[in-house]
């Protein structure tokens, strides 16, 4: 039998989410002023929306997403036609929020070259 009532679970619960929310965002923050090597997974979604709607076409960069070797997600632009899921992009960090970092794309590269100039990444 559960003795504790809807309404302490609900704000036990919501003190771990506020809680959670408060980390990843120092975690986030962390980041700012660094470079990772990012895996592109493709067009963000506020470009794939734009492309939907045509708006596309416009002159100008396009918002790319990927991940880094630590599992943060990245948002980052790039001339349309320069990059493909699953290539490798040295990006800087510039940005944090609350899940997501925003940053500059630096150069395409690889794994190797990567590690070449930046060394071990540190877990």
């Amino acid at each position: 039998e559960d003795d504790v009532d809807q309404a302490t679970k609900n704000r036990r619960l919501n003190e771990v989410i506020a809680k959670y929310r408060h980390h990843q965002f120092d975690k986030c923050r962390e980041q700012v002023g660094t470079t990772h090597c990012v895996l592109v997974e493709g067009l963000s979604r506020k470009a794939r929306r734009a492309a939907a709607a045509a708006a596309a076409e416009q002159a100008g960069s396009q918002q790319f997403t990927g991940r880094t070797d630590t599992q943060f997600r990245v948002v980052f632009d790039a001339d349309p036609g320069s990059l493909e899921a699953g290539e490798y992009a040295e990006v800087r960090i510039t940005g944090a929020h609350q899940a997501t970092l925003s940053g500059d794309l630096v150069r395409l590269t690889t794994l190797a070259d990567f590690h070449r100039r930046h060394g071990a990444m540190q877990y």
